[in-house]
């Protein structure tokens, strides 16, 4: 804005220049008419000339002065303008300066932000492979415990579908047997018909009245009392005899083995 004014300023004092060396101009072709007519006068030529002369003499000092005291003032009124643009020019530039620091830190804070987050970005992203590597062994070992526990479960089923096809086929076999007679005879004979024990299998555990008993292939089968042992008929009691327990069936003593 200063520099479009301090140019304004100028224009219109070579415009005043102008307009001042155009009316010196009007008065000068104004005297030479003047002189032009007095020369068609008859008067004496060398009256004319003499006359001509000074008023051209006149005309030119009077020219010369005023047109140096004017251009002396243009020349220091533009001096000033001049100055003054100069001295608005310095300003300028000062503040250009200080805008290319400032825009130089600008941009040194953007690099640096910049950077910052990127790193950030990097460790997230390093954070998030090791969250969805976590996630996806734990999904396979889940999946893993999941299907063992249903392998187990099964397993589970299959023996108790076992068991049960074993109760029911002794239920079958027990209401096909004829009733034993009634025991009759003296104390030898009882002592003599003491129930023997049943190698086929073992007793490993009884807790409230349940046994845990095992035959040779390992398998294993809770049974309490009016269960029915695979193979043996229904259990009769479960009862301690001296330090251990026994569990005592129609064929014999399910007793604690050491196999």
């Amino acid at each position: 804005m200063a520099d479009k004014a301090g140019e304004t300023k100028s224009v219109g004092s070579a415009l005043n220049v102008r307009a001042f060396v155009s009316k010196s101009t009007s008065k000068a072709k104004a005297a030479y008419l003047r002189v032009r007519a007095l020369r068609a006068a008859p008067l004496d030529r060398k009256v004319l000339a003499a006359a001509a002369a000074g008023l051209l003499i006149g005309t030119a000092l009077g020219f010369a002065g005023a047109s140096r005291d004017h251009y002396r003032d243009e020349m220091q009124a533009l001096r000033g303008e001049i100055g003054a643009g100069r001295g608005e020019t310095a300003r300028i530039v000062a503040m250009l300066d200080r805008d290319r620091t400032t825009m130089a830190e600008i941009r040194e804070r953007l690099a640096t932000a910049s950077s910052e987050a990127e790193r950030r970005d990097a460790v997230s992203s390093d954070r998030s492979e090791r969250l969805n590597r976590n996630l996806a062994t734990l999904h396979e070992d889940l999946r893993g415990r999941s299907d063992m526990l249903g392998r187990e479960h099964a397993e589970r089923i299959a023996e108790l579908a076992r068991t049960i096809e074993w109760r029911l086929q002794e239920a079958a076999q027990a209401a096909q047997a004829k009733p034993e007679p009634a025991r009759t005879g003296s104390i030898g004979e009882a002592a003599a018909a003491a129930p023997e024990t049943i190698e086929e299998w073992a007793l490993r555990e009884v807790l409230d009245g349940v046994a845990t008993i095992q035959d040779r292939k390992r398998r294993l089968v809770e049974v309490a009392r009016g269960d029915l042992v695979p193979g043996i008929g229904r259990v009769e009691a479960v009862e301690r005899r001296g330090r251990s327990w026994t569990v005592v069936t129609k064929r014999g003593l399910i007793t604690p083995q050491g196999w």
